[in-house]
């Protein structure tokens, strides 16, 4: 049986594409934006921020994998900023 989307899910894939858009673009739009990780907080800002996501889906992110990827921006900004 197929469900139908709501407005909630037709919304949310419209993020969806604005954030594969500009992440597309990021390097161009960086002198707009600064960093592409602002693009990637004002995603999430806006799905919970709606509705869409709620607490329960904070809290089953898998939390080290999340800091491992942060590690690894970290490191690779030290990289390029040091010019190493």
């Amino acid at each position: 049986k197929v469900i139908p989307l709501t407005p909630a899910h037709w919304l949310f894939l419209l993020l969806c594409v604005v954030f594969l858009v500009l992440v597309s673009f990021s390097a161009l739009l960086e002198v707009y934006i600064g960093s592409p990780a602002i693009i990637a907080l004002v995603f999430v800002a806006v799905g919970f921020g709606s509705g869409f996501l709620n607490e329960g889906d904070l809290r089953n992110l898998p939390w080290d994998i999340l800091m491992l990827v942060a590690g690894g921006n970290v490191i690779a900004f030290c990289l390029r900023e040091s010019g190493l």
